[in-house]
């Protein structure tokens, strides 16, 4: 990633309310870099919000800490185009034949299927990158 050789794209795959509410969160800065530390926290912290019946209160006191205020994040929950967006995310791995649920990778579009160990994928986008072609790697991931 680093030299450029592939990208890595991240997609929320939304199972349930909670995981709405959470990428909606994550979404909320605007920013490339905001979002990832929004993901960064929202995964080491998901066993207190992804499986609490008071999710929402804890979403909005992570979004207040990372400064978004309620009324914004209530404003980010209610955003029809970033709900559109975590909808349609959620719909691409559902049409690949054999997805199982997440995380699930795809190098160049092909649904990558051997063990996700670091071996297993550097040889496949070792391969793919021997093949001359950009190599992009696709995650469509439950925040939980």
């Amino acid at each position: 990633i680093d030299t450029n050789k592939i990208a890595y794209v991240f997609r929320e795959f939304v199972g349930n309310k909670q995981d709405l509410y959470a990428s909606s969160l994550a979404r909320c800065g605007k920013s490339t870099e905001s979002y990832i530390n929004f993901m960064e926290v929202l995964l080491l912290q998901q066993n207190n919000w992804a499986f609490n019946r008071k999710f929402e209160e804890v979403l909005t006191n992570i979004g207040s800490l990372g400064g978004v205020s309620p009324e914004e994040f209530s404003t980010c929950v209610a955003d029809e185009e970033i709900n559109k967006t975590l909808i349609e995310n959620t719909k691409l791995p559902l049409e690949v034949p054999g997805f199982v649920g997440t995380p699930t990778f795809f190098i160049n579009g092909k649904h990558f299927t051997k063990p996700y160990t670091f071996e297993e994928l550097s040889s496949a986008i070792d391969k793919a990158l021997k093949e001359s072609k950009p190599v992009v790697i696709t995650n469509s991931s439950e925040t939980q």
